[in-house]
């Protein structure tokens, strides 16, 4: 399933590095491999739908329950979204947007805590840290009483939750490792995963968990580590086992990998709450994986990176601050940055989502 940009582009990675050859038709090999199982298996199961469709009447009633409740939530408007705050184990705060960063909690949230926004009528997926597959809806997630919380009960392990309306632009997940490696499965694995609970990577090493997951559309892949290095590389060249994005050192780990869109521009931030917008222009890519980029905002410890216009932090004291690229205006784009809002003495930021 390479479409005709990716055969261009292995052409000319021979074209360009004829002593290398013999490995990239290897790894091109071992990639059709890869992508031609998981066609096979979602022939498979498309067949098997088919063959089940009549007398399936729960599942008939079930998808005519949720088309019922996404025309309540088209008939809704622009319905405003939810922010979600959820650890390994448990939902931390499950409300709307307005009331999630009016709130002041009185206590922080637990150092890990990953925030994700979504409209009141989507559809989520989890990920676990040993990279099996659930499907659900916003309004099935708990959504605890401000200052409390609620024991996720099954799925356990959380590594990431998304909101399935994405894909729908994307059709690559891209899953990353505590160790630096990165796995780019086709989305249309979703759907037979989630329904069996079974695990997207059936080799992923047990002392390798899960820490993120991202849709991509097999463009370049920008990965940013919490010491300011970064690399990128086209998700194309990445094994179908997995590929080392980038060797990581002492105390180091991943905090973001982007799908790129075309010309993109980033924002970083550090977590003394500054952020900074760069072209990727300056940020070039390089042919495969596991080579280092550079090292940006030295002297920085970042927290993370998007793409995306609007954008949802996270603070040591458990204060969401809510902003976008136009109020950070152009100081962000300066050597120095500018302050994502006002930071009380010795707050941090510890997470960072764009929402638009």
């Amino acid at each position: 399933m390479l479409d005709k940009k990716d055969a261009q582009w292995w052409l000319l990675e021979v074209q360009k590095r004829p002593d290398s050859a013999p490995d990239l038709i290897r790894a091109l090999a071992d990639r059709l491999a890869f992508l031609d199982k998981q066609n096979e298996q979602l022939r498979a199961e498309l067949i098997a739908l088919q063959r089940e469709t009549q007398g399936s009447l729960p599942e008939v009633a079930a998808l005519q329950a949720r088309i019922r409740e996404l025309e309540a939530a088209l008939r809704e408007g622009a319905a405003e979204r939810h922010v979600i705050l959820y650890s390994a184990d448990s939902i931390l705060l499950n409300a709307p947007l307005h009331e999630a960063t009016a709130y002041t909690p009185t206590r922080p949230y637990p150092p890990q805590a990953a925030l994700l926004t979504a409209r009141p009528a989507a559809e989520l997926l989890i990920i676990t840290a040993e990279a099996r597959l659930f499907a659900l809806t916003l309004s099935d997630l708990p959504a605890p009483a401000l200052g409390s919380h609620a024991l996720l009960g099954n799925p356990r392990d959380v590594a990431a939750i998304l909101d399935r309306a994405a894909f729908a632009q994307q059709r690559f997940l891209t899953l990353y490792t505590q160790r630096g490696y990165v796995y780019s499965l086709l989305a249309g694995m979703i759907n037979r995963a989630a329904a069996k609970h079974e695990r997207l990577i059936r080799n992923l090493p047990t002392d390798d968990p899960i820490i993120g997951a991202l849709p991509s559309s097999n463009t370049d892949l920008f990965v940013l580590t919490n010491k300011g290095r970064w690399t990128r590389f086209p998700e194309r060249s990445l094994n179908g086992t997995g590929s080392l994005a980038l060797p990581l050192g002492e105390a180091e780990y991943l905090i973001g990998v982007v799908s790129l869109p075309a010309d993109a521009e980033l924002c970083f931030v550090s977590k003394d709450g500054h952020a900074f917008i760069r072209s990727t222009t300056d940020l070039p890519a390089k042919r495969t994986h596991g080579t280092l980029g550079g090292t940006l905002l030295r002297g920085r410890h970042l927290c993370g990176v998007t793409a995306a216009r609007e954008i949802l932090a996270l603070s040591t004291t458990g204060r969401l601050i809510h902003t976008d690229w136009e109020q950070l205006g152009s100081t962000a784009r300066g050597e120095n940055g500018v302050l994502l809002g006002p930071m009380a003495h010795g707050e941090q930021i510890t997470a960072l989502i764009g929402t638009a």
